[in-house]
């Protein structure tokens, strides 16, 4: 009895702790939450992985995608996925969201499917694996990571490196056999990543959403994007985390 007592008590902590958190018209709520009228739902399992809304860098980044011009989105460290259901909820689309960690991946996937919503998920590395090419990035990562992002984003475009072709489609240049791919870190295998139509601007990307930074940080975080023409269009702050917009 005793030992029910305790996990019921456990269960209505976390239910009182992961109460619904609203970012303009994005509300994120768990699942034993009823729907909002008027809102775009974002429901997520608070037991799957980092990322349920809670975290201030989570909040103002949901505010900030939601000022970006729709498009093909990567989606760099997904955690449980709430940018890249959001994201999708808005308006994006087609939508590729990696994460190092396999739990991350698979939470993503079932988020996906529970609110009804296309996002190809994957396994990798930031500055070891390959990464889909997209217009628009949303990055919710310290600043280290941030800044390797920042380098392999700079490498594609710098003159002496390997060109990335314009194809005028697909989410990343096609290889030798028209496939596009990802490698999979826990396998060493590769992933096919699907040819959904979203369009490779020219040039790379035009809008990011850079988070998971201290206040103090969010300087250079910009700085490091600034080789790919991003300037800051907006940053908001919170218990001294921040996010930022960038733009060219």
């Amino acid at each position: 009895v005793d030992e029910q007592v305790q996990d019921d008590s456990w269960k209505q902590a976390l239910r009182d702790f992961h109460q619904p958190v609203v970012a303009g018209r994005i509300r994120v709520r768990p699942p034993w939450v009823a729907p909002a009228p008027g809102m775009l739902d974002v429901v997520i399992d608070p037991g799957m992985a980092f990322g349920t809304g809670q975290h201030p860098t989570t909040r103002t980044s949901l505010e900030l995608i939601a000022e970006v011009p729709r498009g093909p989105v990567l989606d760099a460290g997904c955690g449980t996925g709430v940018l890249s259901i959001a994201a999708a909820r808005l308006g994006f689309g087609p939508i590729v969201a990696i994460d190092h960690d396999p739990h991350a991946v698979r939470a993503t996937e079932a988020g996906g499917r529970a609110n009804m919503v296309s996002i190809d998920a994957y396994q990798a590395t930031i500055g070891k694996d390959s990464l889909p090419e997209t217009p628009i990035v949303f990055a919710n990562l310290t600043l280290e990571v941030l800044r390797t992002l920042a380098s392999v984003l700079i490498d594609r475009t710098t003159p002496g490196t390997t060109p990335v072709p314009d194809t005028g489609g697909c989410l990343a240049p096609p290889d030798d056999q028209g496939r596009q791919t990802l490698t999979n870190p826990a396998s060493d295998a590769e992933n096919t990543v699907p040819d959904t139509g979203g369009c490779l601007a020219p040039g790379g990307v035009r809008h990011l959403v850079a988070s998971g930074l201290r206040v103090h940080e969010v300087d250079d975080a910009v700085a490091a994007f600034a080789p790919l023409g991003l300037s800051e269009v907006r940053r908001l702050e919170e218990d001294g985390w921040a996010s930022v917009r960038m733009a060219r």
